[in-house]
């Protein structure tokens, strides 16, 4: 498989982490296998726990550093226990963001994102404008495929193969 000698400079786990995923990794694996699923092929699956058990490490590490890089320049003096613990509930939230945009919220792959299988320009008297917006989905918003769209348990494949079928379905004249 292509890139699978080198799926550690992803991430450099410690060569035996034990434990369980925390939630960062949890989050990663999820992430990872919708929206990069040929990365996540690299990894021999027999090492894919340990791989993202590590990376969950790492990211915990990295929100924990961030958020002490990001308290070093605020002074919490003079404000009360609700102002302070406000503060520093947001200056986590505000680590946790920057971390997981960097480490964990990977660019999809090419053909993992239902939007590049879309018509981006339908030619003029396109048959199908009268119920699919320019995108290709559904005009109605309360169709199945927009909640299916929004639902990280569906497989890009599987969205593509009832995106496929809805647009099979309609009529070719309005």
């Amino acid at each position: 498989v292509a890139g699978a000698a080198s799926w550690r400079s992803i991430s450099s786990p410690p060569s035996t982490v034990r434990g369980t995923m925390n939630r960062y990794a949890a989050m990663a694996m999820t992430h990872w296998s919708r929206w990069a699923p040929t990365r996540v092929a690299a990894i021999p699956p027999a090492e894919r726990e340990e791989f993202f058990t590590g990376l969950g490490i790492e990211v915990a590490e990295q929100i924990t550093r961030t958020e002490e890089a990001l308290l070093a320049a605020v002074d919490l003096s003079g404000l009360g226990y609700l102002q302070t613990a406000g503060r520093l509930r947001a200056i986590r939230r505000q680590a946790e963001e920057l971390v997981l945009a960097e480490m964990v919220w990977i660019e999809p792959e090419p053909g993992t994102d239902p939007s590049e299988e879309i018509f981006l320009d339908p030619p003029a008297g396109d048959p199908l404008a009268a119920w699919a917006d320019p995108d290709g989905m559904p005009l109605d918003k309360t169709h199945p495929l927009w909640a299916m769209q929004a639902d990280e348990q569906i497989s890009p494949q599987e969205f593509a193969r009832h995106l496929r079928a809805w647009l099979a379905g309609l009529p070719h004249e309005p």
